[in-house]
């Protein structure tokens, strides 16, 4: 009997996965997306977005123009640390604070993140001049400290009125560090 249950319990373990060392393989990238894989990061974007390299650690992908002629983008910012995560948070809020005046924000806590050291996302609106007109800008960025030794900020924006339909809740959910 005992033998029994040690067998049952083995091959339970064995169908959970218990004691692997193997990550779950990431599900494909969804129809019309592209997987960007590159420095230990991994995030989905639509496929056919255009992509920009402006600074070394820096790739960003690019939407069609929405709301004011601002499109949807999806951005990741690649640095040595240099300060711990919660100054990185503090200094980060303050620029957006100086840069765009009605920078209000709405969600501000750590998350936690697979293979990260420590991680935190700051969801915020704020109101920029384009064209002409004001528009709402959505922005949320994931901060993330991981294990080796560097800072990442990862963040999709757009008009908050495109922010739906430009999938950017999907972008910003498939990121995973690997």
């Amino acid at each position: 009997m005992t033998r029994r249950i040690a067998l049952a319990v083995g091959l339970a373990c064995v169908a959970a996965g218990c004691g692997s060392s193997d990550p779950e393989p990431r599900k494909a990238p969804p129809a019309g997306f592209a997987r960007y894989e590159a420095a230990g990061i991994a995030f989905d974007h639509p496929s056919a977005w255009t992509r920009d390299s402006p600074a070394e650690g820096q790739v960003e992908f690019y939407g069609t123009p929405g709301e004011g002629g601002l499109p949807p983008q999806v951005v990741i910012g690649d640095a040595p640390a240099r300060n711990n995560l919660r100054d990185v948070v503090k200094v980060h809020k303050g620029m957006q604070k100086v840069r765009f005046t009605t920078y209000d924000v709405t969600r501000d806590e750590p998350v936690q993140l697979a293979g990260a050291e420590a991680a935190h996302v700051v969801d915020a609106r704020y109101t920029m001049v384009s064209q002409g007109a004001k528009v709402l800008v959505r922005e949320v960025n994931l901060l993330v400290e991981t294990k080796d030794g560097r800072q990442l900020d990862f963040f999709v924006r757009s008009p908050a009125g495109d922010y739906s339909a430009a999938k950017l809740q999907a972008i910003f959910d498939s990121f995973a560090l690997q």
